[in-house]
């Protein structure tokens, strides 16, 4: 009777404990899958921002604003209502790179030049 007893009580201690660590291990899976559903939740509200500027981008570039832009900026096409301006032609500057003759003024003189001119 002793033995069965013993042998009981043995037997109830071991579920005790199984039964300790059981609801530990779950309580730790359940707090990380929490955590990690947390993080999951983040980057989805990240992810959704993002797919909305992404359609925004795809609505513009299918748009005839769009193509009109960048008509403009690659071709230079540009509609009937634009204005064009056209400019002179540049003025060729010739530059003597071998000076004849070199003219000595003083530090004066080449401000005064400089701000007179």
């Amino acid at each position: 009777m002793k033995k069965i007893n013993w042998l009981i009580w043995v037997l109830a201690v071991m579920v005790t404990i199984s039964l300790i660590f059981n609801i530990k291990n779950q309580f730790l899976t359940l707090k990380m899958a929490g955590d990690e559903n947390v993080t999951l939740n983040k980057e989805i509200k990240q992810l959704d921002e993002s797919n909305k500027d992404l359609i925004k981008q795809i609505n513009y570039s299918t748009s005839s604003a769009f193509v009109d832009q960048k008509a403009r900026e690659y071709f230079g096409l540009g509609n009937g209502s634009d204005a064009w301006l056209i400019l002179p032609p540049e003025k060729k500057i010739e530059l003597d790179l071998n000076p004849t003759e070199i003219k000595e003024t003083t530090k004066f003189r080449q401000w005064l030049n400089l701000f007179t001119r």
